[in-house]
C-alpha cells in the first residue's frame, strides 16, 4: 500500500487477512505449565520454513535445560524435495520430535490450543501473510518467529511473541528457553493473543470495506 502511495495511487487501502474462526475462551487463573513444554510448527514442512532449525532448537534446549524439557510436534504437508532430509532429522532427533501429520483448516484452531508456544524460523521468499498465525491468535498461541518479512508487522514482540533475527538462528533456541524460563510472560501472551485476533474477524474486515465504499459514493 505505501509503494502504492509513493507512486500516486492514492485509493489503495490495507486490508487485514481474515478468517471465520471462533476464538477458544481462556480461564482467568494463569495456568499451570509444567515439563514437557509443548511447541509446535503448523506450515509446510520444508527447508524454507524453517522445520529443521525447530527440531535443532527443541534438540539443544532439552541438552542445556535438560532432557525432557520440551517437546516439538510438526503438522504440515511434507514438501517431496525435504522428504528424506526430513526423515533423516526424525531419526537424529526423535526423542523429543514427532511428526503428527496435516490437520484440517477447521480442526486448526483446537489443536493449536493445547500448546505452550508455536514456532515459526521461516525465511522463504514467498513469505506474506501467514494464514497459520490468525488461527495462532484465535487458539491463544503466542509465536516464536524470525524477523523475516512482515513477521514484524503482525506479531508484537512480549505481547503475542517473540522476534529473533533470522541471520542468528541460533537465537531460536535462546527464545525457546527464555519462554520456559518466564512462564507468566507467556500466559499473558496468550490473553493478548485472543485480543489480537478481534481485528481478523471477517465483520471487522468486510466492516472496513463497506465503509471505504459508502465512503466513496
Amino acid at each position: 500500500m505505501k509503494k502504492l502511495n509513493g507512486i500516486g495511487l492514492t485509493n489503495a487501502e490495507y486490508l487485514e487477512n481474515f478468517r471465520e474462526i471462533t476464538p477458544i475462551a481462556l480461564s482467568d487463573e494463569p495456568e499451570d505449565f509444567e515439563k514437557p513444554f509443548r511447541f509446535c510448527t503448523f506450515c509446510r514442512v520444508s527447508e524454507a520454513k524453517g522445520i529443521g532449525l525447530a527440531m535443532e532448537s527443541v534438540a539443544q534446549v532439552n541438552e542445556s535445560m535438560g532432557e525432557g524439557t520440551a517437546v516439538l510436534h510438526v503438522y504440515g504437508p511434507i514438501e517431496d524435495a525435504y522428504a528424506d532430509k526430513f526423515r533423516a532429522l526424525l531419526e537424529k532427533y526423535g526423542s523429543c520430535v514427532e511428526y503428527k501429520g496435516s490437520i484440517p483448516s477447521d480442526q486448526a484452531v483446537n489443536t493449536l490450543k493445547d500448546y505452550y508456544m508455536h514456532l515459526f524460523p521461516t525465511t522463504w521468499s514467498g513469505e506474506g501473510f501467514p494464514g497459520t498465525l490468525i488461527d495462532c491468535y484465535n487458539a491463544a498461541l503466542p509465536t516464536i518467529a524470525s524477523d523475516w518479512a512482515y513477521n514484524s508487522e503482525l506479531i508484537v514482540e512480549g505481547e503475542t511473541g517473540y522476534l529473533y533475527d533470522w541471520q542468528k538462528p541460533e537465537l531460536l533456541a535462546e527464545k525457546i528457553a527464555e519462554a520456559i524460563q518466564n512462564k507468566d510472560n507467556v500466559w499473558a501472551m496468550k490473553k493478548m493473543c485472543l485480543k489480537e485476533a478481534e481485528k481478523y474477524k471477517s465483520e471487522v474486515v468486510t466492516a472496513k470495506i463497506v465503509a471505504r465504499i459508502i465512503g466513496d459514493s
